[in-house]
């Protein structure tokens, strides 16, 4: 699986495009407790909260951003 994102924290703000295309796949709030995972790649991840969120790119758990900091991800294409 190319991206799971779950949020431990606060609800916060995340928005999933596909690089290039410009193809919005998410834009919203995700609230405490849910995750989404995406099976295609590569996409940009940003959230408004980064230490309210795990993010997983292939498998490997990503270091937790700062609390209430925008943070971004590029998940590539394999």
């Amino acid at each position: 699986m190319p991206l799971v994102i779950r949020v431990v924290g606060a609800p916060t703000t995340v928005v999933v495009t596909v690089p290039g295309t410009g193809e919005v796949l998410r834009r919203g709030v995700l609230n405490t407790g849910e995750a989404e995972q995406y099976d295609k790649a590569p996409l940009n991840v940003v959230v408004s909260d980064a230490g309210s969120v795990e993010v997983t790119i292939y498998g490997e758990l990503q270091q937790r951003g700062a609390a209430g900091q925008r943070q971004e991800w590029l998940v590539p294409k394999k």
